[in-house]
């Protein structure tokens, strides 16, 4: 458990690092003659050398931080401009062993970096979904069936049980969220409340363990769609009115009347 409370607070300061290294693109920009960022560089810079681990749109993987929403993540952080500076770009050199590799100046310059900075700086928050994945799935379980922590999934049938409210729960969620708990869950503090909503409407939703959303998600490693759901239904409908499940001459029948 001791290894993956560390592992959690190296990806914590991870993100305050991507943090300070954005304060630290703005405070060059500030001087004098300015050179404007290239964010299209930028964004190349990205997908080139970031993407593999923390996604394509910088939305993170599971115990990767979302790099998606990095103006919001300084700005949460209350990070002062004069904190950042030159050795930002050092920690990037040198990167963070077992977690982040080393980026030399032969692999990223300094104006790459500060052309991935500016890009970064573009990206809107993410969705709860990948929010969950990057900050929560590594001890509550890929789908929130529980490891290190506790199980989350089915989490709204719950509360009855334990004497709270959704009101309640969600009052006191951020400060869960950014504390933590000592000991027992990692604190994110660079999470905003735009993307704390997000989280907590993803957990809400969360069906549990034993109903068929969950099932499926458990068997098809994604969650039902509209037109899942819509199958099912016609499913059970058929089921109910002819004593039998639907063969596969009955859904292709389905599907072609459909189609018209």
């Amino acid at each position: 458990m001791k290894s993956r409370i560390v592992k959690h607070s190296l990806l914590a300061a991870l993100a305050l690092a991507v943090g300070m290294l954005m304060l630290s693109v703005m405070s060059a920009y500030s001087q004098e003659e300015p050179k404007a960022p290239d964010v299209l560089k930028g964004a190349e810079v990205f997908q080139n050398n970031c993407a593999a681990c923390h996604g394509k749109q910088g939305e993170g993987n599971m115990g990767i931080p979302n790099l998606a929403g990095a103006a919001g993540h300084v700005q949460q952080l209350g990070i002062p401009p004069e904190a950042a500076g030159p050795g930002i770009i050092q920690m990037l050199r040198g990167g963070i062993p077992g977690n982040m590799p080393a980026f030399p100046p032969d692999v990223l310059s300094d104006a790459d970096i500060m052309n991935l900075g500016a890009y970064l700086f573009t990206l809107e928050p993410t969705t709860g979904a990948n929010l969950y994945r990057a900050n929560c799935s590594l001890c509550h379980g890929a789908n929130a069936e529980g490891k290190i922590g506790p199980q989350l999934a089915g989490v709204a049938e719950k509360l009855p049980q334990i004497g709270l409210t959704k009101e309640q729960l969600a009052a006191g969620f951020p400060d869960l969220v950014r504390k933590g708990i000592p000991g027992k869950m990692p604190a994110n503090p660079a999470l905003t409340d735009v993307e704390i909503s997000r989280l907590f409407d993803y957990l809400w939703d969360l069906p549990s363990l034993d109903s068929w959303e969950a099932k499926f998600q458990a068997e098809h490693g994604r969650a039902p769609t509209a037109q899942d759901k819509a199958d099912r239904e016609w499913s059970l409908a058929f089921l109910a009115a002819n004593g039998r499940e639907p063969s596969d001459a009955d859904w292709i029948r389905r599907w072609q009347e459909n189609k018209k």
